[in-house]
């Protein structure tokens, strides 16, 4: 996942927050200094976390 947040330019801390979210995990907002690099890091994650391999390994 960490890899899948730098490639898609959200940032480590919130593209982890952002999969989190998706899979139903509310870790609250990235504050300050650590705030999202791009307005649809959910988005970005979602489609990660959407792929067969990834849902095989969160399972």
């Amino acid at each position: 996942m960490i890899d899948a947040a730098r490639r898609l330019e959200t940032g480590v801390l919130p593209g982890m927050k952002a999969a989190f979210r998706v899979i139903g995990v509310d870790c609250g907002p990235t504050r300050a200094p650590m705030a999202p690099a791009v307005k649809d890091a959910e988005d970005r994650m979602r489609a990660v976390l959407a792929r067969p391999a990834i849902r095989e390994w969160l399972a």
